[in-house]
């Protein structure tokens, strides 16, 4: 009996330290600063210099957060080349969780988008009207345009209705500029979300929210590029080691080992949380 009582005790105290250990080790929050004047997006750090920049150690990037009624601006300066890894191929992805935890349900990825000319003149079309043929002639000069992109992250909802495309909602916006030694993001993301598919956050000023931010390593379209590829190496290695076509495999699929190499080769993902309290 002494002994139970002596492991009931033992238990409470594991658990007393476990809880306090939870409380200390909670996220400091960030202030967001209120601004009565939108915040320029341009990939300059101007209309930040008299904020106070908090510092991220394991991948050494400065942050800051600004928010008027509408938008939440976002300073996300890089300092160290190597965290690049891969970012102009994967963008950077912007995480949102209005309930304090660190859920990837919803979020932005924003990216440098490669369209061809034409589509480019096209989309210039669709949003001014039609181009005269000087001007479409002095665009196709040049091959390829990039293009500012995003992509909305809803893991909760698939797919939006007639009646939500139809609703005007703010657009997102971000710049990005290259220095000597470091490369500075801005972002201005809508505070509220009109859709489950628009983008923004879905909150407002005075709350609180949990942040994330991620880059680097392998989407999802490149993973599966390096899979055929690796795969259809490995077709014709076994191919030319057993001189027997018919031996091979013939589904592109690349085997375990092969799998297991491509891991070892990824580029490296990075990402880190924020809790950040919204100014009013």
């Amino acid at each position: 009996m002494k002994k139970n009582a002596h492991y009931k005790i033992f238990f409470i105290l594991v658990l007393m330290l476990s809880i306090a250990f939870t409380a200390s080790a909670k996220s400091k929050v960030i202030n967001s600063i209120w601004t009565g004047v939108p915040v320029n997006i341009d990939g300059s750090t101007e209309d930040w210099a008299e904020h106070t920049l908090s510092f991220e150690k394991k991948v050494k990037v400065d942050y800051a957060f600004r928010n008027d009624s509408g938008y939440l601006y976002v300073l996300f300066i890089l300092k160290d080349p190597k965290y690049l890894t891969s970012i102009s191929a994967t963008g950077m992805t912007i995480y949102f969780d209005t309930e304090g935890k660190k859920k990837k349900d919803s979020g932005i990825i924003f990216s440098n988008k490669r369209i061809s000319a034409e589509q480019f003149i096209a989309l210039i079309e669709q949003q001014q009207g039609p181009l005269p043929e000087e001007r479409k002639s002095q665009i196709k000069n040049t091959p390829y345009y990039y293009i500012q992109n995003y992509t909305i992250i809803n893991k909760k909802k698939k797919s939006s209705s007639p009646a939500e495309e139809s609703v005007e909602v703010k657009r997102a916006l971000f710049r990005f500029a290259k220095g000597q030694d470091t490369v500075v993001y801005e972002f201005a993301i809508p505070l509220e979300k009109r859709t489950e598919l628009a983008t923004g956050i879905g909150t407002e000023p005075g709350k609180t929210i949990k942040i994330g931010f991620e880059w680097g390593g392998m989407t999802k379209a490149m993973k599966e590029a390096r899979m055929k590829q690796m795969g259809d190496q490995t077709i014709r290695t076994t191919a030319t080691k057993a001189g027997d076509l018919k031996s091979t495999r013939s589904d592109g699929r690349a085997s375990s080992g092969t799998m297991s190499s491509m891991r070892k080769r990824s580029p490296k993902k990075y990402s880190f949380w924020a809790d950040v309290q919204l100014a009013k």
